[in-house]
């Protein structure tokens, strides 16, 4: 005899015990347990014994609620109380997904029988012989017999029932795939969608890019003609100032020749004034000269007159110079910020060609076309 300690579940229920690294199948026995037994059979990776004796029980043990459940084979765990049959058995099915379907996520608990005894999938009559060499077989009473035939006609319904379960499971199954289907070319077919959406969404950029450009090259031939507006306000306002300062120049010429002809009128109507004294004084009778001499000097004073509206003229006209050359320095700023306006536009014109060059050329090499 030999003693170990069982270690694990068997896939049939049966306690599993390592001796020299050999794995034994020793049925009745559960894990934890310190069992005596032998061996009754031995193959080159395994063997199987029978226990003699138990020498430590384990906490799930049952003890036998049936005389005959080693014999009859109808119930192979009826020594495991039914809470630690659900674990093994949840242990079982664990090991088989991982180990045959690589599958080691969580599952759904065992669903458990309300009423785990009194029911029977399976029936056994072994014969034999007795200890007086007569063949025998279990003895069965009729009442058990007819219980064990009445849970047969219901195991045939319940395989029935399964059996229809497993159609419908079948036609789920099936009905899936279709619809697995039908989403493949849903998934396509928004795919689709979501490229040629893209791609609307790229032409839509590119249309905008292009009203953006022509914005801004309307904004510079805008700015273009301002400029040659103002370009021509400032010829015609330097020849303007020109024409002034010509008739400043001239009026300055003839003011020269006013002021030295009233000089000469004033010093010949002083020294007339002189002479008509020296008359008067020797022949005061004649007012002839006199006369004369009143009529010079109001002519005299006319021209003097005409002189001072001249300067008067001469002042305003240097006035209006003045304002034009103030509004002739305002329309150079507004030229110089406006031809810096225009490069800028021009600089941004460049950089959206180039960007939209650039797109092309991405598009040309993606499609595999020539490059622009």
């Amino acid at each position: 005899m030999t003693r170990a300690t069982i270690k694990k579940w068997g896939i049939n229920g049966e306690g599993i015990a390592y001796v020299n690294r050999k794995c034994i199948f020793i049925p009745g026995t559960i894990p934890q347990e310190q069992v005596e037994f032998h061996i009754v059979e031995e193959k080159e990776k395994y063997g199987m014994g029978k226990v003699d004796k138990i020498l430590v029980e384990s906490k799930d043990r049952r003890h036998e609620i049936c005389k005959d459940w080693d014999t009859c084979g109808g119930c192979s765990l009826m020594c495991v109380q039914y809470k630690a049959q659900c674990r093994m058995k949840e242990e079982i099915v664990k090991e088989s997904l991982a180990k045959y379907a690589n599958y080691r996520n969580k599952i759904k608990h065992i669903i458990k029988n309300p009423n785990p005894l009194a029911y029977r999938n399976s029936c056994k009559l072994p014969f034999g012989y007795d200890k007086d060499h007569k063949l025998s077989s279990l003895k069965l009473k009729e009442q058990e017999l007819n219980y064990a035939l009445n849970e047969k006609q219901l195991v045939d319904q319940l395989q029935e029932d399964i059996n229809k379960f497993i159609k419908n499971i079948k036609s789920l199954e099936e009905k899936q795939s279709e619809l697995k289907l039908n989403i493949s070319n849903l998934e396509a077919r928004e795919a689709t969608l979501k490229a040629e959406i893209t791609e609307a969404e790229n032409k839509q950029d590119t249309l905008k890019t292009d009203s953006e450009l022509k914005e801004k090259v309307q904004q510079g031939l805008r700015a273009t003609e301002r400029i040659s507006e103002y370009a021509e306000r400032y010829k015609q306002l330097s020849l303007n100032i020109d024409n002034l300062n010509n008739d400043i120049t001239e009026n300055k010429e003839n003011e020269i020749k006013l002021h030295n002809s009233l000089k000469e009128k004033k010093d010949e109507l002083t020294s007339k004034e002189d002479i008509l004294k020296e008359m008067a004084d020797k022949s005061p009778g004649d007012a002839t000269d006199l006369v004369n001499l009143q009529k010079e000097l109001s002519a005299c004073e006319e021209v003097w007159s005409k002189y001072n509206t001249y300067l008067k003229d001469i002042e305003e006209s240097k006035e209006k110079i003045k304002n034009l050359n103030i509004q002739l320095k305002n329309d150079k700023c507004q030229n110089i910020e406006l031809e810096k306006n225009i490069d800028e536009i021009k600089i941004k014109i460049k950089a959206q060609e180039t960007d939209k060059l650039a797109h092309k050329l991405r598009e040309s090499l993606i499609n595999g076309d020539a490059c622009p």
